[in-house]
């Protein structure tokens, strides 16, 4: 497969290449890309290296 650009999700254990459903299949997606460098919770469904988005992601609140 060749490289290209993605959103990445990074977690405690692993790191998941981050898609919607109704985004675009090859380069980034703008949508979530706009979350870069935030701590979100994402709902949607684990796949073979891809996390599905299938709601929008929620930043989380930094503790004081």
């Amino acid at each position: 497969k060749s490289e290209q650009p993605a959103v990445v999700l990074v977690t405690a254990s692993r790191h998941w290449v981050l898609r919607r459903a109704d985004g675009p299949r090859f380069g980034v997606d703008a949508d979530l890309a706009a979350w870069e460098g935030k701590t979100v919770d994402v709902v949607g469904h684990e796949g073979n290296g891809v996390f599905l988005v299938t709601e929008p992601p929620t930043e989380v609140a930094a503790d004081d």
